[in-house]
């Protein structure tokens, strides 16, 4: 399967915002938290605190999520992920995995050549870093990267009829004026 996510609906406000909304829906679905975690889904509105939504366990663990809807890793990109990543430990210390949904397939090693790293070693290394960083402070912290393959196999197993494709990018579906609009 393959999916355009530039073609991801715009309604009600923006792609930006759809590209959000995906994210939380297939993070809340799975994610593999303990029994009697509680799922909280926070409006972006001024700042979502690193975390478009999470899910908080019984012991007091988070487990959030992060969506980033651009098209390519470079510095600045991945400037904003840090970013997000110590807001999110600012606001919820007890976070022990961090789910950041984008919706593209990184450059692997071939592809970089001549012009240094490629987007997967950037992101291993950051990933790598941030980790190590958590653990000498003595808190375990994941990284969980859900790029566009991820997203796909995500939507086919939790919605094999592809209800939810059409939903977020049939291009019949999202035209204004369409019945249910």
């Amino acid at each position: 399967m393959n999916i355009d996510f530039s073609l991801i609906r715009s309604a009600p406000k923006s792609r930006n915002d759809s590209f959000e909304a995906l994210a939380v829906q297939l993070f809340r679905k799975t994610c593999r938290v303990p029994t009697n975690s509680t799922f909280i889904s926070l409006r972006g509105d001024g700042g979502d605190g690193g975390v478009e939504a999470y899910f908080r366990s019984p012991d007091g663990a988070v487990f959030g999520v992060q969506a980033k809807y651009f098209f390519q890793l470079a510095s600045a990109e991945l400037t904003q992920i840090d970013s997000s990543l110590k807001a999110a430990l600012s606001n919820h210390p007890t976070l022990t995995e961090y789910w950041i949904y984008i919706p593209f397939d990184l450059t692997g090693r071939v592809a970089a050549g001549k012009r240094g790293k490629s987007q997967a070693e950037r992101f291993e290394e950051w990933k790598s870093k941030v980790e190590s960083e958590a653990s000498a402070k003595g808190k375990s912290l994941s990284i969980v990267l859900c790029t566009a393959a991820v997203i796909c196999n995500q939507l086919l197993e939790i919605d094999p009829y592809g209800g939810m494709r059409r939903y977020w990018f049939d291009d019949t579906l999202n035209r204004p004026g369409n019945p249910g609009d």
